[in-house]
């Protein structure tokens, strides 16, 4: 039973979605449709249906895939499901997983289910190339391990090494370049016999240039001992005029700067003492006089009884003031409990209205009827707001609905048909202008294919081969002419010589001698037949000898030519046959240079060539394809145009612009449209629902009212309107206090009168006479404050020149320790004053500095020059700075002249070497000895992977023969059955040749190679291989076969012949055919009355 599809169902996959196919067993199912309509999608999942992939599967690039696959296989029904993370098979996957045993997934790809990608893709010249292989290769069979390029790589690997002729392999290019060596190792030896004197120039020059160069570095040694020796002797000058001054320095009065620090120190304290006695004294002087002028300025008061008085103004001083606020306060409270009463239309306030109980209850209903005026205000602000807004936009629809004759539904479907149809024009017109670029392209590569030249060189290919090995012997046509004369000349003079025959003309002739003469038989024995015998002897021996001589002159050059045949008379023949080569290869390479092709890149030219046709054919194959392609896109464009001209003429306009702004501003006005509407019935309900709120707002403000007059009726209170009532509250703070002011200035009234009378009186025995308790206070203030200040400032003045005594005496006592301590310093230090002080301070500084700088110069000086100051004194003592300089001088005069010297020899030198390399050197001997070794190493060391290559090519092509002969037949067979009804009978079948090309025998029984097919042929080639070998290799499982566009390159006929083929097929192997070409499909309806179509819509 076969293996076959039964149903798909999409729930997502990549463009797929929501959709369901039925696949009939016996029927061909065709899938059409457009591109990007899911074809290589819906492919790729029946693939995955069949076998498990891995990560990097390109179904893996749709994510949120759902799909399932009912299938039936050996009998049994399977539902394969498709997720993003995972393929499940219900009921049991043990049936599919071992289809990898009969066809792996690798195979069911390429050979199963195949598209016109594949088609396109193949490498024509691979498969159809000098393979062993090519059979295999062809049917798509992904081998392991590709044996022709196994036996490819050993032949390139020892031909690369070794050649019988030629000179471009390892081993021949070693021992050409052996021979060389050893040939120019023989001229060098000769030309240095030849030229020994002047090899013994160059040394004799060599050894005086060494002299001189020896003599320039002792004359530089001993300049240079002279420098070290001359180089310290500024420095050495330095340290000694430093030493001079040093001594004097040394001296010299000198002292630290600690001590110089002490009396320094001394002396500023005894002139800051000085300077604090003088100050005390003068303070102390304008103390005491302020002192006096301070007792003139007093007022002679009692500060006892002016101090009473004035505690009593402090405690009653605000009473006018008091008097006056309270007065004030009575007066403007009364005012405004009138305005309250005014605004609230009442004729009293009482206490009773302030009660807390009274005023949250007001609080209450004054706070419920704001809100609800709030509402009302609100509300009716926005009622006002709709009424006017559904006014315009009422307005605003019906505009809109009178603006077009047609409805605004029709108008969106014609919009939606206009915008398709504009698309596919514009994205095809792109399509188109990109194919006819590529066809272009295509052309243009086509028209560098010489297809002359390719012709010609196929045609002389044999005459190449023929002529191959004479090419190493061109340039030896003379040297092949003399030896042919030499052999010809040889084989002239040893014509064929036979001793019998001339021993019987011998015998004979002495015969007839004796019978004419009567000599008898002593006589002809004795002398005559020795003659005779003898004048036969010596030509036969002369003849040997030059056959041997010729013979051994073709054996030699039998060896030169690399001649088999070692026989004269062969020899000849193989040189004039050389010769005539030769011939023809100077003619042929005439031809070549003619069409521009040098000899040595005939097969790389021929090579490219075979590549140029299969490339041309294979872009003439693709330009049919964008020709269809265009022709298709051309006819959508037309029907697109169509579609848009019919709604330019239903709507008057007549530019595609005009159309697309009538659209956009239908659009645009419909929207508008559809959202006024919206708005319309939004802003009706709104009106009906705000209209309720204010009616239900009033009836709360009604109540209110009533429950207002009810409460003050309770309470006592005289009645308030219930707008009033916000202002009641707002005032309460108001009310109570103006009644609070009223009661407190009915209190105090009496209190202020008779405490004004009392202080009156008292201010007037102060001397006070005035009747403002202010003034009076601020004046006895002032004279109280004024008396106490004088008196506490002549305490402090007499406290502080009693401080400025006790001060200046303390002074005075330092001042003279001081002084004494002071001079004490100077005569310890042998010093006269201060300024004999700050000289000594100096030297002392300036000792110092210069006792360090001479110790580091010594120190330095026997770092920089290796030896001490005293040392070099010692130098100097023995032999002066001058006379040094003079040998210096000297010296350097003889290094100059020497340094003139090596000039002169090493131009000699130069001269002299030039002269040799343009002999020999005998380096070079050396070295082409080496080379020699190494070349005879590395020609031992190929030999032997020489002799491996060679070995393994052996076995392999003994295995691959076998393969041929056992594997083979049966294949070509079933492929030559279908090529021949693919073809219409042109070709009847496909064999490989004993060297392993893939030929083709016609109807006529002509043979020729396969690459030379047309792309077309070659597809149904390529298809016949496979179908052969599905029938070969898929006989348990029968699973069911794809196509994928993989006719575009047949004609009308053998698209019927595959058609047939296809049928045949479908009545053992369910088969699927996937195409986007509406020719294609309408092909198959007519072709097939019973046909499964699937469309795939976009």
């Amino acid at each position: 039973m076969k293996t076959y599809l039964e149903k798909i169902e999409i729930d997502q996959c990549g463009i797929l979605h929501n959709k369901t196919l039925h696949l009939s067993p016996d029927k061909i199912n065709l899938i059409y449709g457009d591109n990007e309509s899911g074809k290589s999608t819906l492919l790729e999942l029946i693939r995955y249906g069949f076998y498990e992939v891995g990560k990097k599967h390109k179904i893996n690039d749709f994510t949120d895939k759902y799909a399932e696959i009912y299938l039936s296989c050996l009998s049994q029904p399977f539902k394969v499901t498709l997720t993003d993370k995972k393929r499940t098979i219900s009921p049991n996957d043990s049936v599919l997983s071992s289809l990898s045993e009969n066809v792996s997934r690798e195979n069911y790809e390429n050979i199963f289910a195949f598209g016109q990608e594949e088609l396109f893709n193949i490498r024509y010249k691979d498969i159809f190339g000098r393979e062993k292989n090519a059979i295999l290769t062809a049917t798509g069979i992904d081998l392991d391990t590709d044996l022709n390029k196994i036996q490819n790589g050993l032949r390139k690997s020892y031909e690369n090494l070794y050649k019988p002729k030629g000179r471009i392999p390892v081993i021949n290019s070693y021992i050409a370049e052996l021979r060389k060596l050893q040939k120019d190792s023989k001229k060098i030896a000769a030309k240095l016999k030849e030229n020994e004197d002047i090899f013994q120039d160059l040394e004799n020059i060599q050894s005086e240039l060494n002299n001189r160069k020896k003599m320039i570095e002792k004359c530089r040694d001993d300049l240079h001992e002279l420098g070290k020796l001359l180089q310290p002797f500024d420095t050495y000058s330095d340290i000694k005029e430093k030493e001079a001054e040093l001594d004097s320095l040394k001296k010299s009065k000198k002292i630290d700067r600690k001590t110089f620090s002490e009396i320094q120190e001394k002396r500023n304290e005894i002139n800051a003492l000085l300077n604090r006695i003088e100050e005390i004294e003068n303070r102390q002087a304008e103390t005491e006089e302020e002192m006096k002028q301070i007792e003139n300025k007093s007022n002679k008061i009692n500060l006892d009884t002016a101090k009473d008085l004035l505690k009593q103004l402090e405690a009653n001083l605000n009473v006018y003031e008091e008097e006056s606020e309270i007065i004030r306060k009575y007066e403007k409270a009364s005012d405004t409990l009138n305005n309250i009463k005014e605004k609230l239309n009442m004729n009293e306030l009482y206490d009773g209205i302030l009660k807390e109980d009274v005023t949250n209850r007001l609080v209450g209903i004054n706070s419920e009827y704001q809100k609800v005026i709030m509402q009302i205000e609100h509300t009716e602000m926005l009622l006002k707001n709709k009424k006017e807004s559904l006014d315009i936009d009422e307005d605003k629809a019906n505009n809109l609905l009178n603006t077009y004759e047609t409805n605004f539904r029709e108008i969106e479907k014609d919009h939606d048909i206009y915008e398709k149809a504009l698309g596919k024009l514009n994205s095809h017109t792109e399509k188109i202008k990109k194919i006819k670029e590529g066809i272009a392209g295509l052309q243009s590569e086509i028209k560098e294919y010489d297809s002359g030249l390719h012709n010609f060189l196929l045609e002389n290919k044999n005459l190449f081969e023929k002529i191959k090995e004479a090419a190493e012997f061109e340039n030896d046509y003379e040297k092949i002419a003399h030896c042919e004369e030499k052999i010809e000349n040889g084989l002239k003079k040893t014509k064929d010589f036979s001793f019998p025959n001339n021993i019987k003309f011998t015998a004979i002739g002495i015969l007839m001698f004796s019978l004419l003469t009567g000599i008898t038989n002593n006589f002809i024995f004795l002398f005559v037949i020795p003659f005779a015998a003898l004048a036969d002897i010596i030509p036969y021996l002369y003849n040997r000898k030059s056959k041997k001589e010729i013979k051994k002159e073709a054996v030699k050059i039998s060896e030169i030519f690399g001649f088999k045949e070692k026989e004269p008379h062969e020899v000849l023949n193989n040189l004039q046959k050389l010769k005539g080569e030769i011939s023809l290869l100077i003619s042929f390479k005439k031809e070549l240079a003619k069409k521009g092709v040098r000899y040595e890149n005939f097969n790389e030219t021929l090579k490219l060539l075979n590549e140029k046709k299969s490339e041309t054919e294979a872009n003439r194959a693709t330009i049919n394809k964008l020709n269809f392609d265009k022709k298709m896109l051309e006819s959508e464009i037309t029907d697109a145009k169509k579609n848009i001209n019919d709604i330019m003429d239903k709507y008057g306009i007549d530019n595609e612009n005009g159309l697309s702004g009538f659209f956009n501003k239908a659009k645009d006005n419909f929207e508008t449209y559809n959202r006024l509407t919206n708005e319309i019935k939004t802003l009706e309900s709104d009106i009906r629902d705000l209209t309720r709120q204010i009616k239900t707002s009033k009836d709360r403000i009604s109540s209110l009212s009533d429950n207002l007059e009810k409460f003050l009726e309770t309470n006592g209170l005289e009645k308030i309107s219930i707008d009033k009532v916000n202002y009641l509250l707002s005032v309460r703070q108001e009310i109570r206090q103006s009644l609070e002011d009223i009661k407190e200035y009915k209190l105090k009234k009496k209190t202020f009168e008779n405490t004004k009378a009392f202080l009156t009186k008292s201010l007037k025995q102060m001397g006070i006479d005035t009747d403002n308790l202010k003034d009076a206070y601020a004046e006895l203030k002032r004279l109280t404050n004024k008396e106490e200040e004088l008196v506490q400032e002549l305490s402090n003045l007499a406290r502080q020149s009693e401080n400025y005594s006790k001060e200046s005496a303390v002074n005075k006592n330092k001042l003279t320790m001081n002084e004494k301590e002071y001079k004490k310093l100077l005569q310890n230090n042998n010093l006269d004053d201060f300024f004999d002080a700050e000289n000594a301070l100096l030297n002392y500084q300036n000792y110092r500095e210069l006792l360090n700088k001479f110790s580091n110069n010594e120190e330095l000086f026997h770092k920089k020059y290796g030896f001490s100051v005293k040392r070099y004194e010692e130098i100097l003592n023995k032999e002066s700075y001058a006379s040094m300089k003079q040998k210096a001088e000297d010296k350097q005069m003889e290094m100059d002249n020497l340094n003139d010297d090596v000039a002169r020899l090493s131009a000699d030198e130069a001269r002299t070497k030039e002269i040799i390399s343009n002999l020999a050197e005998s380096t070079d001997l050396m070295e082409n000895e080496k080379q020699e070794n190494y070349y005879s190493r590395k020609i031992s060391e190929h030999l032997k992977e020489y002799v491996t290559y060679k070995t393994a090519e052996t076995i392999l092509e003994k295995s691959i023969k076998r393969f041929e002969e056992e594997s083979q037949p049966e294949l070509l067979d079933r492929a030559s059955n279908f090529f021949n009804i693919l073809t219409k009978g042109k070709y009847e079948k496909i064999k490989i040749d004993i060297t392993g090309n893939l030929n083709l025998v016609d109807r006529n029984r002509n043979s020729f190679e396969a690459n030379i097919l047309s792309a077309g042929t070659k597809d149904q080639l390529y298809i016949s291989l496979r179908l052969a070998y599905i029938q070969m290799l898929d006989k348990k499982f029968i699973l069911p076969l794809i196509f994928d566009e993989t006719i575009v390159n047949f004609d009308d006929k053998r698209q019927d012949a595959f058609l047939n083929t296809l049928s045949d097929i479908t009545g053992s192997r369910q088969t699927i055919f996937f195409t986007c070409h509406s020719a294609v499909k309408e092909k198959f309806l007519s072709k097939f009355n019973e046909l499964n179509l699937q469309e795939l819509t976009q």
